[in-house]
C-alpha cells in the first residue's frame, strides 16, 4: 500500500472547527457518511505536488519528536487526524516561519539523514538528492502560507 500526500490551501472562510466537524464519518445502520473530500474541495485549492509521503512523514517525525515541535493548531490537527486515521496537519504562517528557519539550519539536512537512517534502520535506502529534493518541494509549499491563508497536509 503507498501513501499519498494531499496539501490544500485554506483561507479565512474556513475555520479549523468547521474543518474538524467536516473531517467526522458518521455511521448510520448500514450507511456511513463522509463528506470531508467534498468539504475541502469546496473549500480548499489542492495544490499539485510530487512529494515523497514516507520521507514527509518522516519529516514530521523529526520535527515532532526531535525538534520538539507543535504547531499552532495542533488541537485541531490532532482531531483531524483522529477523525481522518491518518496524519492531518494544519499549519499558519508562524508554523511557516519556524520550519523554513529550521530547514534553512547548515546542520539540518545531516541531522535529518541521522534521524532517518537510525528511524529506518536495516531498511534504510533514501539518497542524500532525494532527501534535499523532497524538504526543497516540501519548503516551496509552505511558501505559499501567508496571513490570511494556510495548508492542510495529509498524509495516509
Amino acid at each position: 500500500m503507498s501513501m499519498l500526500v494531499d496539501v490544500r490551501k485554506f483561507g479565512p472562510e474556513t475555520m479549523p472547527e468547521e474543518l474538524v466537524e467536516a473531517s467526522k464519518i458518521t455511521k448510520k445502520w448500514l450507511r456511513t457518511t463522509d463528506n470531508f473530500d467534498q468539504y475541502l474541495n469546496a473549500r480548499t485549492h489542492q495544490l499539485p505536488n510530487d512529494l515523497n509521503a514516507t520521507l514527509l512523514a518522516d519529516f514530521f517525525a523529526f520535527i515532532i519528536d526531535e525538534l520538539n515541535y507543535q504547531e499552532i493548531l495542533h488541537q485541531y490537527s490532532a482531531k483531524l487526524s483522529e477523525n481522518r486515521k491518518s496524519f492531518v496537519v494544519l499549519l499558519v504562517a508562524a508554523d511557516r516561519d519556524w520550519l523554513l528557519r529550521q530547514v534553512a539550519r547548515p546542520d539540518f539536512l545531516a541531522r535529518f539523514t541521522a534521524f532517518l537512517a537510525d528511524l529506518n534502520g536495516e531498511y534504510y535506502d533514501y539518497q542524500s538528492a532525494e532527501i534535499e529534493e523532497a524538504i526543497a518541494g516540501f519548503a516551496a509549499m509552505l511558501r505559499r502560507v501567508d496571513a490570511q491563508s494556510g495548508l492542510v497536509v495529509r498524509i495516509g
